[in-house]
């Protein structure tokens, strides 16, 4: 029934006013149920469609805006940056994953996910990147969709009762041709609830980060893609184009 009443496209930039209007509601929606969205209640409208004005107007021209549709409206989104930094042009970051409560448990939130990645496939991006609050109901997607846990930042953000939580630095390997990489390696597995010892946020403060050439191992890979992740939200260039999801 859903794949009858909600489609999936990608929205047109920029964005009419019904559709900003119905992104703003959303949001909106997300925050009064307690997500874990950057914003806390209560959010005015004007405050979420301005949030959205600006966020389009300032993407890069290869970010992706996916949004479902039903009779009501917009009923989901998600969103993919690619990464501010020239050394970086195969890497993404997934954002905004939001599904209106009238819509969820229906398997939306997954079909927008499998999307955006096969979108971001066939734009050349081979690595993505995300944040989730950890013990959410999106932690748990990320996982169920094989995302690899790259490990957890203490007390990162607060619930709208001003109690910290945790967040969880997700990644997934694409190829050209849309298949999972293959990243097994011994310390841990895709999905694991028990990330590497060492990954946290402290490794943001190392003056320079964990080697991932060829001659690194496994572990200081996975070290370089949390370090990326972690920096990447206390950069300036990328505060425009990065969010918790």
């Amino acid at each position: 029934m859903l794949e009858e009443t909600c489609r999936i496209e990608r929205l047109a930039r920029p964005a009419g006013a019904t559709d900003l209007h119905d992104l703003a509601l959303l949001l909106i929606d997300a925050v009064d149920s307690g997500a874990a969205v950057s914003f806390l209640p209560p959010l005015t409208p004007e405050r979420a469609g301005d949030w959205w004005r600006r966020t389009l107007a300032a993407s890069d021209v290869r970010a992706i805006f996916l949004v479902a549709r039903d009779r009501n409206g917009i009923a989901g989104s998600v969103q993919m940056h690619p990464a501010w930094a020239p050394n970086q042009p195969h890497r993404g970051d997934i954002a905004k994953l939001l599904v209106h409560r009238r819509c969820r448990r229906t398997g939306l939130g997954t079909r927008l996910m499998l999307e955006v990645e096969d979108q971001a496939r066939r734009g050349g991006f081979t690595l993505l990147t995300l944040d989730a609050k950890r013990g959410g109901a999106a932690e748990a997607l990320y996982r169920r969709l094989g995302w690899t846990v790259a490990g957890t930042i203490p007390e990162y953000a607060l619930d709208a009762d001003g109690t910290p939580h945790d967040t969880v630095i997700f990644y997934k390997r694409l190829d050209r041709e849309g298949r999972l990489q293959d990243d097994d390696s011994g310390g841990g597995s895709r999905g694991s609830s028990h990330p590497q010892e060492g990954l946290s946020a402290s490794n943001a403060s190392s003056p320079a980060a964990p080697e991932a050439g060829r001659g690194g191992t496994r572990n200081q890979r996975r070290q370089s893609v949390l370090y990326s992740a972690v920096l990447r939200y206390f950069i300036p260039e990328s505060t425009a184009t990065v969010t918790t999801v």
